[in-house]
């Protein structure tokens, strides 16, 4: 299994190699140049501080994904490829203006950087899972509120727009709701009984939150794996 992303797919990864040990799975987690990195690309605002895309993430040259992706894919030969990224829900600077997702044009801008991605993902023909993002819950700003980018309906519309382009993928980009499993009721949960799911920045997850997560989603990756 390869899982591709930034760092909320790292996080994710790592914890999966360390509570998943048997030599039938293994977790190639994750493309590291991705970490810190958007779909979406320019000036990222995050927590009111101003974030510039890295070169790195630059969807060309050598180290940008779309050229990454598939030669990893190719080199990996996984049985399902995962995607997770948390970037795409904070504000970023397009067509100079502030903008997230939820609005028209930075969801089209949103949609066309999944659609490379899940082609890039896709390119040996393996299936490819999308995760929903989870809730967030990163703190208050000084005045007591809440910031922008952890507001649900920001969650609900970038999920939205993961059925929208598996759909033009029929039969080889699949939606698995890791956020249902993550946030029961449909709100952030750092915690769920007595296991502690994320980290305290409200975004990543702990490696106690990965073991949580592995059975109740590793059987729906494996089906997809099978069915291929």
């Amino acid at each position: 299994y390869l899982l591709a992303g930034d760092s909320m797919a790292q996080t994710l990864g790592f914890g999966l190699n360390n509570a998943y040990t048997s030599k039938a799975h293994a977790f190639v987690a994750v493309d590291g140049e991705a970490t810190g990195c958007s779909l979406v690309g320019g000036t990222m605002r995050v927590k009111g501080f101003l974030v510039p895309t890295a070169r790195r993430c630059s969807t060309g040259g050598p180290r940008g994904w779309p050229t990454r992706w598939p030669k990893l894919v190719r080199r990996v030969h996984p049985l399902v490829v995962m995607l997770l990224f948390r970037l795409d829900t904070v504000d970023h600077r397009l067509h100079g203006r502030w903008q997230h997702v939820g609005e028209p044009t930075f969801d089209c801008v949103l949609t066309s950087g999944l659609v490379r991605a899940a082609a890039a993902l896709s390119a040996t023909g393996r299936p490819v899972v999308l995760l929903t993002t989870p809730y967030y819950d990163t703190a208050e700003q000084a005045n007591g509120a809440g910031w922008p980018e952890d507001v649900p309906a920001r969650v609900t519309a970038y999920n939205a727009l993961l059925a929208v382009v598996a759909a033009q993928f029929p039969g080889v980009i699949h939606v698995v709701d890791l956020n249902a499993i993550v946030s029961p009721g449909g709100h952030f949960a750092r915690t769920i009984g007595s296991t502690v799911l994320r980290w305290a920045d409200g975004v990543h997850f702990t490696y106690g939150g990965d073991a949580y997560v592995l059975p109740r989603l590793l059987p729906t990756i494996e089906q997809l794996g099978r069915s291929a």
